[in-house]
């Protein structure tokens, strides 16, 4: 009995092994580069767009949210597109976005923590949400074109997104910004789940009433997407997708997005 139990061990920890292995090789970039026209596509600055969400499972079912992480993941990964923008020649806009659940619905609470000190009342999305230089109007039309951008597809075309879906005009010509600008827009989800813990979650972005979604449920590893989008034309020019952004692999990852 003893000696069953422990090749069932180790069985399941060779399952378990072989699991993070393959999940390590798999390709996790899927670029689009879109044949841009300079006559078409005029770019005389790029605002910055991030949406950065890093909760936490309690094994209780309920989720924690760290502000102190979230915002400094945001500031990070403003930092990383500032840089690389500027390498490539694009001036930076005087306006920018930084949230934290924009598009999660708005009834779905988490337990706030603030230098990993619980807080008496949990908070309800947009979790965190700082503009520069933007108003209310504007900052719902980017709401908006990050729900498009999050419109459910088959699962078959999920990497395809970009070939399939790539202009958003209707978006962006409600977001009174200059025509000649572009919107960079870092998405980046980081769901820690426990592996004891037993959730089943859909956090459903009812916000616009478009049944766009983000579904947390089996969506445990890191996920990050990035696009940039001609304003006037609504056209994407670039898109990536990969686990998450760092200082290793930032090069890599926006390598292919093209020069001003």
């Amino acid at each position: 009995m003893r000696k069953q139990l422990q090749q069932r061990i180790t069985n399941f920890l060779l399952i378990l092994f072989s699991i993070i292995f393959l999940q390590a090789c798999a390709p996790t970039n899927y670029v689009y580069v879109k044949k841009t026209n300079p006559d078409i596509h005029k770019i005389n600055q790029v605002m910055i767009m991030v949406e950065y969400l890093s909760i936490k499972d309690d094994l209780k079912g309920f989720w924690n949210f760290d502000e102190n992480s979230n915002l400094e993941n945001q500031d990070k990964l403003y930092d990383i597109a500032a840089n690389m923008l500027k390498s490539k020649d694009y001036k930076l806009a005087d306006k920018v976005l930084k949230s934290s659940g924009l598009i999660i619905d708005r009834g779905y609470l988490v337990d706030h923590l603030i230098d990993k000190k619980r807080q008496s009342q949990p908070i309800e999305p947009p979790y965190i949400l700082r503009s520069v230089n933007l108003d209310n109007t504007t900052i719902q039309g980017l709401e908006e074109l990050l729900l498009e951008l999050n419109a459910p597809v088959s699962n078959v075309m999920s990497d395809m997104r970009s070939f399939v879906k790539n202009n958003f005009v209707k978006q962006t010509k409600t977001l009174g910004l200059s025509s000649e600008t572009a919107i960079l827009i870092i998405q980046s989800y980081k769901p820690r789940v426990s592996i004891f813990a037993d959730i089943q979650v859909d956090l459903v972005s009812s916000a616009s009433g478009n049944g766009a979604f983000i579904n947390l449920n089996g969506r445990t590893r890191p996920s990050t997407y990035a696009y940039m989008i001609h304003v006037d034309t609504g056209d994407l020019l670039w898109s990536n997708k990969t686990t998450l952004i760092t200082d290793k692999n930032h090069e890599k990852f926006f390598f292919e997005l093209p020069l001003n």
